[in-house]
């Protein structure tokens, strides 16, 4: 299983995960600290990865993630042959990505993408945000395109 968590940052997470949700061999990319996968569920992983061990220890001065153990180890270290990487097909990992907002777009058109080859997942149509600012042109052209599927990344 691969999962992605995105909840709203907070200092006082309310950790939705059970750990025995879990399942052996899964990987989860926390994109919102310890908001999904805190308390009991971060220790049920038997690895647990950052791509930024000092911007993580930075928010643990902060208040969040108070109380647990930090990840031991920078996906940046596996990557160049540093460290070792899952070590069984039934390891759980858990990655605490902190990274930019252009990695995580970069991952979901990758995954998109990977989707589309295998034929999963399903189409969600996405609408347009309005916008107080836009021009009255603006405005007409996203009236005359509302309802389409964005299905492609902007150039």
């Amino acid at each position: 299983d691969i999962v992605v968590s995105s909840l709203p940052i907070s200092r006082t997470p309310f950790p939705l995960i059970d750990p025995e949700w879990i399942e052996p061999g899964a990987f989860v990319c926390a994109l919102d600290l310890d908001a999904t996968f805190g308390g009991k569920a971060w220790t049920a992983f038997e690895r647990r990865v950052t791509d930024d061990l000092e911007q993580l220890r930075l928010y643990q001065e902060q208040g969040h993630m108070s109380g647990l153990s930090l990840p031991e180890l920078e996906l940046s270290a596996i990557v160049q042959g540093r460290a070792v990487g899952r070590t069984s097909y039934d390891e759980r990992t858990l990655c605490v990505s902190l990274g930019t907002g252009a990695m995580d777009i970069a991952t979901a058109w990758y995954v998109y993408l990977r989707a589309t080859e295998e034929g999963v997942g399903c189409r969600v149509p996405l609408r347009r945000p309005s916008n107080p600012f836009a021009t009255r042109a603006q405005r007409r052209l996203a009236e005359e395109s509302a309802g389409e599927e964005i299905t492609r990344l902007p150039a």
